[in-house]
C-alpha cells in the first residue's frame, strides 16, 4: 500500500536512517490522532531498470524450461 503523507504529519525515528530496512514512523491523522505505521526504506530503481530486470528474469526462466524439455 503506497501512501502519501504531507511532511508536517510525518514524524520519523529519532536515530538517523543510514541503511536499508524496516522502520516505524508516526503519522498524525487530521491533526488529532497519531498512528504508528511501518516504513520500508530501499534502493530506488528507475521504472525502466525494474522492467528490464523483470524481462531478464522471464528470459532466464524461459531458457530453463526449454532446457528441461530438451533433456
Amino acid at each position: 500500500l503506497g501512501v502519501s503523507v504531507p511532511p508536517h504529519a510525518l514524524r520519523l525515528p529519532e536515530e538517523p536512517i543510514t541503511r536499508w530496512g524496516h522502520f516505524w514512523c508516526d503519522v498524525t491523522v487530521n491533526g488529532l490522532d497519531t498512528v504508528r505505521v511501518p516504513m520500508d526504506v530501499g534502493q530506488f530503481l528507475h521504472p525502466k531498470t525494474r522492467r528490464f530486470r523483470h524481462w531478464q528474469e522471464q528470459q532466464r526462466q524461459q531458457l530453463e524450461r526449454s532446457r528441461e524439455r530438451l533433456l
